[in-house]
């Protein structure tokens, strides 16, 4: 079987970016084979991370129709293979994206006339991101934590820096919250809202141009991540990848990768897209909120295709609907067959493959 490497190139892209940068490949199919094959009992899993494997692989069915069916005659080699391209893809896809905004991030966090002091560098290196600088403490502070930070600062950075607080993905930083708004007997009140996560989605998604120009419009030649990839929503997955980009982007760490210190940022993926995934009306309205960002940028995209257009703008109104992860899976699921030969090469313990 010939293997197409531009296709799962553009595959390996897609599921990083809306879907789950951290999977691993060879682990998700393994796991499909064996739930598939009623030996998930086999697996050293809890239920919700499997649920989180099989969602992932029925991402890639989404993205790679007729796959099923290549991976039930396919040889070994040639899924090591695949499974090398996409690991690779999407790591390259991350650190594009962290590189494209390590430095504009930073401004992003900042309101009109304020600056940095001291001064961050725009170099290599990001010594003074993370609990070294004042102002990327607050940002990154536990939400709950910002007014011992105001009250004693000193103390409280030493103490961040010293990982003496709870800085994991059960706590989140104030940099995800709309400013001065949170509510200790409400603490959805304001998440999800920051401007700094709406402009970091402008620049990666529609365009550093629009961002720039503080427009929803990109008239860069080479099209964006919505108009080349025909997004017509901001899902639950993108604003996930987004805080990910963002949490990233404030730390001292230089190269992509899924734990920060304390912060495990795969758990902190998937507790935002399981938030978001509730059918609650704090959930329709964060998800609309997110949307009337995108449908502006759509409607008025670089398409010249009427029809692209029709849709982008019913989808604009249409009142999102988040299917749970397990709806999900058993919404689209798809019967998986593979023949013994791929089936003993991954019926052994899943051990991921090398990203690069």
């Amino acid at each position: 079987m010939e293997l197409d490497k531009a296709k799962y190139d553009l595959v390996s892209r897609k599921l990083a970016c809306l879907l789950d940068p951290f999977r691993l490949l060879r682990t998700v199919i393994s796991v499909r084979l064996r739930v598939n094959s009623s030996h998930e009992s086999e697996l050293d899993m809890e239920s919700e991370a499997i649920t989180q494997q099989l969602c992932f692989y029925e991402g890639i069915l989404k993205y790679v129709p007729g796959l099923a069916d290549e991976l039930s005659r396919m040889e070994v080699t040639d899924l090591q293979q695949i499974c090398s391209w996409i690991m690779t893809g999407m790591s390259n896809q991350c650190s594009t994206d962290l590189r494209l905004v390590k430095h504009a991030g930073l401004d992003y966090m900042l309101h009109d006339g304020e600056v940095f002091k001291p001064s961050i560098p725009k170099t290599k290196d990001k010594s003074m991101h993370g609990f070294n600088h004042p102002q990327v403490t607050h940002l990154l502070c536990p939400q709950k934590k910002l007014g011992a930070l105001e009250e004693d600062p000193d103390m409280i950075i030493t103490a961040l820096q010293e990982g003496l607080f709870n800085t994991s993905a059960s706590n989140w930083p104030a940099c995800f919250y709309e400013e001065e708004v949170y509510d200790p007997k409400n603490k959805l009140k304001g998440l999800f809202h920051s401007h700094a996560a709406h402009w970091f989605y402008t620049h990666l998604f529609i365009g550093p141009t629009a961002a720039a120009m503080d427009t929803c419009v990109s008239n860069a030649s080479k099209p964006s991540k919505n108009h080349a990839w025909g997004l017509i929503e901001v899902t639950p997955y993108i604003i996930a990848y987004m805080h990910v980009v963002l949490y990233f982007t404030l730390s001292t760490v230089l190269h992509w990768c899924s734990v920060i210190g304390q912060m495990d940022l795969s758990e902190l993926l998937w507790r935002i897209i399981e938030l978001l995934d509730d059918k609650d009306n704090w959930t329709h309205e964060t998800i609309a909120y997110w949307n009337m960002l995108f449908s502006k940028g759509a409607i008025e995209s670089e398409s010249e295709d009427d029809m692209a257009q029709i849709h982008a703008q019913c989808a604009g109104k249409m009142k999102t609907k988040c299917l749970s992860a397990l709806e999900h899976y058993a919404a689209e699921a798809i019967e998986f067959r593979a023949p013994p030969l791929i089936s003993s090469a991954l019926s052994s313990s899943p051990t991921p493959l090398p990203a690069s």
